[in-house]
């Protein structure tokens, strides 16, 4: 959704993930988008999780959405 996740390689040592290429969530573009749901069928029946769009126009009220949902918030920092 933001990118693959990817790290750096510099003289044998890994730096820390960041988010690169590909990213379908961006602060140009699919604003209109609150989150992304993952529907899931699992042993005790559907489990529905939502990932959070930080670019979104109109963010999610994540105070109100049930317990039965899992709600998955996101932190992105760029890159310097």
């Amino acid at each position: 959704m933001y990118g693959e996740l990817t790290v750096h390689i510099l003289d044998g040592k890994a730096g820390n993930p960041v988010y690169g290429r590909n990213a379908r969530l961006r602060p140009d573009a699919n604003t209109s988008f609150g989150a992304v749901g993952h529907l899931t069928r699992g042993a005790d029946g559907p489990r529905v999780t939502i990932y959070e769009n930080v670019y979104a126009a109109n963010p999610l009220p994540f105070s109100v959405i049930p317990s039965c949902i899992d709600a998955v918030r996101v932190v992105v920092e760029d890159a310097a």
